[in-house]
């Protein structure tokens, strides 16, 4: 017996795989003893990477179908070889017709399909489950994992209301809209608006410890107003800040004084420089509205515009001295514009002006209006151009009208796509090409070879080759004995596998299961589940009560469930900072608040019923303290003059006067005067550096400071009278050249 080597290709590199040889069927039958023992090992060549040879014993001889199988016994690659006792190593080889023959028809693939189409039916009414869109999908249960997203979305929904700042979040004037309801219960504004609240003065709070029934501050003022009786009715006529005074005369004497303040209301807001005043840029504020009609910057500014160039007038000169108006624009795709000179027939005629190149406009798009209609246009193109006779050529007669000496004709460069013909194509059909590039390989001569590296059997059958640089693994013989299947089909019995023999079913599975896409994209009629209400609610309660809304009706609250500067903590608290602990419900709330109105304040019934007319005749029947009153004032008008009362008390001033200690002093006469500077002494006295000091003290201290004094460096030493005692120092900014002296003690 020889060892035969075995060489099979198309394995995956790097494997340890057995090669096991089984005997061609017969009769259709196939034969499940291993020819070669248990199997033979098989070893990668060197340098045919994926190629493998095993060295089999056994004396074989026809045709053998070889399995490899792995290190793990699972099949990685089939196929046929052609066994002979010998020691010329044997490669794979095609399938015979009777091997063929062995393959399962399409029938017969078809009547397995066919066994099996229980689970396939069943498989088709699971996915039908689905539905358009995963519309059948009406019992998918709830999934804990969506808590989190639902009650972020619940929490984004509050947030873009602005219910976050009822209780959690503090609160501003742009937080709360105009004419919401929580702006109307606070703001009076025709235009209710939140900025106008202030909570240290308009909260519950605040409101509580004002009006608490004892009269205090601006309350006294209407608790007399309103307890005086006669005063309130007045005051009442009068209306607020005068409201009620609304049948006052206009007074010619305002006029100057109006006119004053429109001219300060027109100059403060810059308008007088819109005809009365010169203009500057810091006259117009930038991106204003002037700023913005004379300024291209990103930020307007006025200093940006010039008006000898800016001005309507400047553009309007500029315009109409240097500028190309409509008239004067051409269309650069237009190449000429011109009539039709002399008409030869209805595609050929001269040009009235034109290019003198040959073939300048071949190719291009000729437009021809009629004469005497200029709305009839025909369209044609350039076939040739005679730049000496300027003679257009049409590649046809555009039908339109007939074309006449003196027609309009422009020439415009627009290529158009020719119907060149191509007359050095293959004359061969599709059918042709398919049927070369699919000829089967019948001898060697089909193949090109040095030589030396291919040399093939007289059969066509590969015998030896040398090398191999580079291989493709097969992956039709990766596999299960399916994968011979592969290998051995003709294409027309792939053909009958592929001509809808397989189960519709297979069909309809794949357009159920297309709906759910991507990560389940598709899914986007699935139909709301009831079973999730009690979920969803859940997170949208956590929601609300991660803002802190549950305390506004179903749960107690404390300072702490209230953010600082909240709506709420804003609607009670007066503290710069409102905070819900400030707030006392028992004083502070609105039925406390009401309560504490009703018995304590006083109400519209303790207001006065007297009349004007009332008020006016009390007023007259006190007339003698009113002239008691201005005879007093009187008096005081003849106190003022030259010997009146006042007069006569200043004039006993100037000769008596007590100081604060009580003790009466003489007027101060000349003598006396005299007296003081002449014949008193003033106690020696020098005050501490940079303190106050008395007129002596001055005067002791610039007496010394010039005639006893000793200098030595940048010190220098002031002498009391004596001579010697040290009054005080200063220190000289420099010893040689001084320029200036500092107190130093």
């Amino acid at each position: 017996m020889a060892t035969t080597p075995v060489i099979l290709g198309g394995i995956p590199s790097g494997e340890t795989c057995t090669l096991k040889l089984y005997a061609e069927p017969t009769a259709g039958t196939p034969d499940p003893t291993i020819a070669n023992g248990s199997g033979d090992s098989m070893t990668e060549q060197t340098n045919a990477k994926t190629w493998y040879s095993a060295d089999v014993t056994e004396a074989l001889s026809g045709n053998y179908r070889a399995v490899v199988e792995d290190a793990a016994g699972d099949e990685i690659a089939v196929g046929w070889v052609e066994m002979a006792d010998t020691t010329t190593p044997v490669f794979e080889r095609q399938a015979t017709a009777a091997q063929v023959s062995d393959v399962p028809t399409a029938a017969e693939t078809r009547a397995e399909v066919d066994s099996n189409s229980t689970q396939l039916a069943a498989i088709v009414a699971d996915t039908a489950e689905i539905g358009a869109a995963g519309a059948g999908l009406s019992a998918v249960p709830y999934n804990s994992a969506w808590d989190a997203e639902i009650q972020s979305e619940c929490n984004d929904a509050l947030v873009a209301l602005g219910l976050d700042h009822l209780v959690s979040t503090s609160v501003t004037g742009a937080d709360v809209a105009n004419n919401s309801i929580f702006a109307r219960l606070v703001s009076a504004s025709a235009t209710a608006d939140w900025d106008t609240f202030n909570n240290q003065t308009d909260s519950l709070e605040q409101l509580s410890g004002v009006l608490d029934g004892t009269p205090s501050g601006v309350w006294d003022i209407a608790y007399a107003i309103t307890t005086s009786g006669s005063f309130g009715e007045l005051l009442a006529d009068w209306g607020t800040t005068g409201s009620g005074l609304s049948a006052v005369p206009y007074n010619s004497a305002w006029d100057a004084e109006i006119q004053s303040e429109c001219n300060d209301a027109l100059v403060a807001l810059g308008l007088d420089h819109l005809v009365g005043a010169s203009v500057t840029g810091t006259d117009v504020v930038d991106n204003s509205i002037v700023a913005k009609l004379v300024s291209a910057s990103a930020t307007a500014d006025w200093d940006d515009y010039v008006n000898t160039t800016d001005s309507l007038q400047a553009v309007r000169d500029r315009g109409d001295s240097a500028w190309t108006t409509g008239g004067g624009s051409s269309d650069p795709a237009l190449l000429q514009s011109t009539t039709i000179a002399t008409l030869s027939t209805q595609t050929s005629f001269t040009l009235t002006a034109g290019s003198a190149d040959n073939d300048a406009y071949n190719g291009c798009m000729a437009v021809i209006t009629d004469q005497s209609t200029s709305t009839q246009k025909a369209v044609a193109w350039v076939s040739d151009y005679v730049g000496s006779t300027k003679t257009v050529t049409l590649q046809s007669d555009p039908g339109v009208f007939t074309m006449a000496t003196g027609d309009s004709i422009d020439i415009v460069a627009v290529p158009r796509q020719q119907d060149v013909a191509v007359s050095s194509r293959s004359s061969h059909s599709a059918a042709d090409v398919w049927t070369e590039g699919t000829r089967t390989l019948t001898a060697a001569t089909n193949l090109t070879s040095d030589g030396s590296a291919i040399t093939m059997s007289s059969s066509g059958v590969v015998g030896t080759v040398n090398t191999v640089n580079t291989t493709t693994t097969n992956t039709d013989m990766v596999g299960t004995d399916n994968a011979a299947l592969a290998s051995v089909c003709t294409e027309a019995r792939l053909a009958e596998l592929d001509a809808a023999n397989l189960p519709t079913d297979i069909d309809a599975i794949l357009v159920d299961t297309a709906e759910i896409g991507a990560a389940g994209a598709g899914l986007s009629a699935v139909p709301w589940n009831s079973s999730w209400d009690v979920e969803v609610e859940s997170e949208c309660n956590d929601a609300l009560v991660a803002l802190g809304l549950d305390h506004l009706v179903s749960t107690s609250v404390t300072g702490t469930d209230v953010a600082d500067n909240s709506i709420v903590a804003k609607l009670v608290s007066a503290s710069a900072t409102a905070d819900w602990d400030d707030y006392v419900n028992t004083t502070d709330s609105l039925q406390a608040v009401r309560d504490q109105g009703d018995s304590a304040w006083t109400t519209a019934t303790g207001f006065s019923t007297h009349s004007a007319a009332d008020v006016r005749t009390e007023m007259d029947s006190n007339s003698t303290q009113l002239a008691a009153i201005v005879a007093d004032t009187n008096e005081l008008q003849g106190d003022w003059v030259n010997g009146g009362r006042l007069d006569l008390i200043l004039d006993a001033c100037a000769t008596e006067a007590t100081v604060t200690s009580g003790v009466a002093v003489s007027s101060l006469t000349t003598a006396a005067i005299t007296d003081v500077w002449s014949t008193d002494t003033l106690t020696e006295s020098y005050a501490a550096d940079g303190a106050a000091f008395t007129p002596a003290q001055a005067l002791y201290e610039i007496c010394q400071g010039l005639t006893e004094f000793a200098i030595s460096s940048t010190t220098v030493s002031v002498k009391k009278r004596d001579g010697t005692t040290e009054a005080a120092t200063y220190t000289l900014d420099d010893a040689t050249t001084p320029t200036s002296r500092t107190r130093a003690s």
